[in-house]
């Protein structure tokens, strides 16, 4: 029976401490993105203001992108005018209605729960005469600033009642964002754009260069720590290969073995992780798929260094004679 060699076991620590210390920071990008959404009042750091100056039928307007469409009534109030994304907020309870639902519905953050009527034992919100049943409760459990705010569906705006009202358009990326505004300004010359202003923290993180400077250095970091782990075993296997090509072993069977044996390696750390990062509270069993993420690329980027190796002992060896030259 083999027994693994204590270096592998020092490979495969190591390769599970870098695995844990991505995990731990996308999960980290993955939390602030949340936070800033909720402390942006669900909007992304990708909105754009509109101030309809004519009188636009935004509902019937046929755009070949996924975007959102709001208008602002209030200071805690708006309306959905038109959705052709997968959007889905942080949700206490309940559901964001889509399209095929009937009536007049509303999402409410936890505080605005204190200003609904229940009728026939249905809670509703009472907005200018009309009622609004609510069918969820947008926010997470500790407190944000979307906690007051009020989301209404269904509502069925004239052009007019739009004419210089203040629309909010957001996108998950900024791509759609900005074909949306290139399609608004060409088609209609009198609406006005303005870039939206972000609010809470997400002032501070996703945009700034100290954010992604930190995020930029930590995947040079990780990247230059398994560079430099292949090499070392690399290295460690050098008398191993020239052993073999002494014995007549063919340079593309070595480098195939070795390869392989930095692949079960990646392989047994990525198993431990999936062991350990629940338990060490790093993610949670519901995030198995970025563990798999991550898994497959690390061990991608770690078989492409030794590669690479390779290819560099092949140039650096080019003038010796024989099989060495190959390895």
């Amino acid at each position: 029976m083999r027994i693994i060699k204590p270096i592998s076991i020092l490979t495969i620590a190591l390769i599970v401490l870098l695995h844990l210390f991505l995990l731990l920071f996308l999960s980290y990008s993955v939390e602030q993105t949340l936070y800033d959404e909720l402390s942006n009042r669900l909007y992304s750091e990708n909105n754009v203001v509109l101030v309809d100056n004519q009188d636009v039928e935004w509902v019937n307007i046929h755009i070949e992108e996924e975007y959102r469409l709001f208008v602002e009534l209030t200071n805690n109030c708006r309306a959905l005018l038109k959705n052709t994304s997968s959007w889905m907020p942080p949700m206490i309870s309940g559901y964001i209605p889509n399209a095929g639902d009937l009536g007049l519905k509303a999402v409410v953050g936890k505080n605005a729960l204190n200003s609904v009527v229940e009728i026939e034992e249905k809670k509703y919100f009472k907005f200018q005469s009309c009622f609004y049943e609510i069918c969820g409760v947008v926010g997470v459990e500790y407190p944000t600033s979307c906690d007051d705010l009020i989301i209404l569906f269904g509502v069925d705006f004239s052009p007019h009642d739009l004419r210089g009202m203040e629309l909010i358009l957001d996108a998950d990326d900024e791509r759609s964002v900005s074909a949306v505004k290139n399609i608004i300004t060409s088609t209609f010359p009198s609406v006005s754009l303005f870039n939206g202003v972000l609010k809470g923290s997400a002032r501070l993180t996703k945009g700034s260069f100290f954010y992604q400077l930190l995020e930029g250095e930590a995947m040079i970091l990780v990247a230059l720590s398994l560079m430099s782990l292949m090499k070392y075993l690399h290295e460690k296997k050098k008398a191993t290969r020239y052993t073999y090509c002494i014995l007549g072993v063919l340079p593309h069977k070595i480098i195939i073995r070795e390869i392989a044996g930095v692949f079960v390696l990646n392989l047994l750390a990525v198993m431990a992780v999936i062991i350990l990062a629940p338990l060490l509270n790093v993610v949670g069993f519901e995030q198995f798929n970025l563990i798999l993420v991550v898994g497959m690329s690390v061990t991608m980027f770690s078989c492409l260094s030794k590669v690479l190796l390779f290819v560099l002992d092949s140039f650096s060896s080019r003038t010796n004679k024989g099989t060495m030259r190959y390895i």
